[in-house]
């Protein structure tokens, strides 16, 4: 979880798709997803399924980001409407 700036700071300067959260949270929920996937498919050995897992956690914590990311752009867009309003 200590990288997760860097994965920030990534999403806000390197825009895929022209959107700088929406595709990396579509790319690292796939990610996730097939992550799982292979977890149940192909952990066959203890190295594998720490490799898997290691995966699936960097998914996790990369949409973690995006996710607290849009929360703050979220409140403070609507704490400048509340500001206009009174």
């Amino acid at each position: 979880w200590i990288i997760k700036p860097l994965w920030g700071f990534t999403s806000d300067v390197f825009p895929l798709f022209g959107y700088r959260r929406k595709s990396y949270l579509f790319i690292f929920g796939c990610v996730g997803v097939a992550g799982w996937f292979l977890m149940g498919e192909y952990a066959t050995t203890m190295l594998a399924a720490i490799l898997i897992l290691a995966l699936i956690q960097v998914a996790n914590a990369f949409c973690n980001v995006i996710g607290e990311a849009l929360v703050v752009e979220e409140s403070q867009r609507h704490q400048h409407t509340r500001t206009d309003r009174e």
